[in-house]
């Protein structure tokens, strides 16, 4: 339905990442912009509607180039580093052992590849 309102490309997909209603019939959708895969960062994109029906559609959604190389340009180590000067920092939560127990509770840490409009 949302490919007929939206300029998404044949690689894009929109997945939900939630969803919620109210008692008067408003429902609020959210979505998560993908191109091939990938995670579009800050592509997000709400649907409001009514009683099933349409009334707005508002969030951000990138037309990314057809020709973008998706293969990464750093390692996941690499990435890291950078991740650390970028935030000027020395190391990272997980490396410090009173806290690496804590963080392993809380979520799982994990290095992702996402898609960011940069000049492409």
């Amino acid at each position: 339905m949302l490919k007929e309102y939206l300029p998404l490309g044949a690689k894009d997909q929109l997945v939900t990442l939630a969803a919620q209603s109210e008692p008067a019939g408003f429902t609020q959708e959210k979505f998560q912009q993908y191109h091939q895969g990938l995670k579009v960062e800050h592509g997000v994109y709400k649907v409001h509607s009514k009683n099933g029906t349409l009334t707005a559609l508002s969030g951000e959604l990138y037309q990314v180039p057809s020709d973008l190389k998706l293969q990464p340009t750093l390692s996941e180590e690499q990435a890291l580093r950078f991740a650390l000067v970028f935030v000027g920092a020395r190391s990272f939560k997980w490396q410090v052992a009173t806290e690496e127990q804590w963080l392993k509770q809380q979520q799982k840490i994990r290095v992702r590849r996402i898609i960011r409009k940069r000049n492409w």
